[in-house]
């Protein structure tokens, strides 16, 4: 996904957004949403969040929709890992974030090694 126009901003000049944004993910065992509490970073009322599957507008929606699909993923699959891939830098207050949900299906555990 990716969050832009103008949704962010950088508050510490001494890093870009791309590194704060990747910073805040990664010390959030890299669940690919912000919370209000990023160090570093304003999410403002333009965020956009962009996947494949949905877009969200508006922080308040960018904020619940993080934690309903968490807490969502978490209760179905207790296992989930994420990580993050890559957060580049596509415009001074836009970036895109390449993450990976992982977890292993009900029906195949207790298959493989």
């Amino acid at each position: 996904g990716f969050l832009g126009p103008e949704g962010l901003a950088a508050e510490e000049p001494a890093k870009s957004l791309a590194e704060l944004v990747e910073l805040q993910l990664k010390s959030n065992e890299e669940w690919p949403f912000l919370n209000r509490n990023s160090a570093g970073i304003k999410i403002k009322d333009s965020v956009v969040y962009q996947s494949d599957l949905i877009q969200i507008k508006g922080a308040d929606k960018y904020m619940e929709a993080g934690n309903s699909f968490r807490a969502q993923l978490l209760d179905d699959v207790s296992d989930a890992s994420f990580e993050i891939i890559k957060v580049s830098q596509l415009s001074p207050e836009e970036v895109s974030v390449r993450f990976n949900i992982s977890w292993v299906p009900p029906s195949a555990k207790g298959f493989g090694p």
